[in-house]
Parts: structure tokens; sequence; C-alpha cells
């Protein structure tokens, strides 16, 4: 039970961390994208480690499915629905 898609508590905190991640990449990144923005490098710093945040957490999520294989997506292919 535990160990299925849903119930999977590992893969639920690592989609709401990417989630997180992604949400502030994008807010620096409009920041960064306005009129008004103060474009330092500074911003610019904090904007790259937002999206390297991201990246890494994606790379969390794609080797625990891959390990784990919570979700059907990394089933087997003989699982797979024949056409």
């Amino acid at each position: 039970m535990g160990d299925h898609q849903e119930d999977c508590p590992e893969r639920i905190r690592l989609a709401e961390d990417y989630g997180e991640a992604v949400f502030e990449f994008n807010r620096r990144f409009q920041l960064l994208r306005s009129e008004s923005a103060a474009r330092t490098e500074e911003n610019w710093t904090v904007a790259e480690e937002a999206r390297l945040r991201a990246e890494s957490v994606w790379q969390s999520i794609e080797n625990h499915l891959r390990n784990h294989r919570c979700l059907e997506l990394f089933a087997p292919a003989s699982d797979s629905v024949a056409r």
C-alpha cells in the first residue's frame, strides 16, 4: 500500500519541493524581466541559484521514480496496454 502511486510520501514531498522551487525561480525571473528591475549581479545570482535548485529537485524526483517505481511512468514495459 505505502509503496504505490499516490501513497508514496517521499514522492509527494519531492513534488511539493519542486513546485516551490519552480515558483521561486519564476518569481525571480519575472522580477528580472520587469522594467523596474534592479538587474544587479546579486539578483542574477539569486535567480540562477533558484533555477539550479529547481533542476536539482527535478533530478531527485526522476531518480526517486526510477528507483522506487512508485508511478506507472517507470513501470516495466511488459505492464503496458497492448494496442
